[in-house]
């Protein structure tokens, strides 16, 4: 693995979706990923090195990662830690990356059927985020809703 300095990458989101939609095709799960990347990057904001859905990284030979600040929810209450978070040189790269990781784990499927709340109980079940899932979704939601109209 090759530790890479954390440099802030700000998204344009309205450019993650179009890039999304090349890869994806029209449909929800262009939308539902543009969504939980807003959620994940605080619109756009809080992405370092291109990791678009801030996934953390293993390690692994040939993995480029970077040691951000970072919390999670352990038994309801928050606690702060430094992990080690994949890092990607281009915003391609990255959402190559990304799309992956969702394929691979189901969640593309889940986000495929349109269901934004099955969506969203994929990613929990299988460990993508420990914020409450209720209060993830809600948050999911409003993303969604504000990408809506912006079109």
């Amino acid at each position: 693995a090759e530790l890479r300095p954390g440099k802030r990458t700000p998204l344009d989101l309205d450019e993650v979706k179009t890039k999304l939609q090349e890869l994806l095709g029209e449909g929800p799960a262009a939308d539902f990923l543009t969504a939980q990347i807003a959620l994940e990057t605080a619109n756009g904001r809080g992405s370092y090195s291109y990791n678009v859905g801030n996934m953390k990284a293993e390690d692994e030979p040939g993995v480029r990662y970077q040691l951000l600040d970072t919390w999670e929810q352990e038994n309801g209450k928050r606690v702060d830690r430094r992990e080690p978070f994949l890092a990607f040189d281009s915003l391609d790269e990255g959402l190559k990356a990304y799309v992956e990781y969702q394929d691979r784990h189901g969640h593309l499927d889940a986000a495929d059927s349109g269901d934004l709340a099955g969506f969203n109980r994929s990613l929990k079940s299988k460990g993508y985020y420990t914020a409450d899932e209720a209060k993830y979704l809600k948050i999911l939601q409003d993303r969604l809703a504000a990408q809506k109209k912006s079109e």
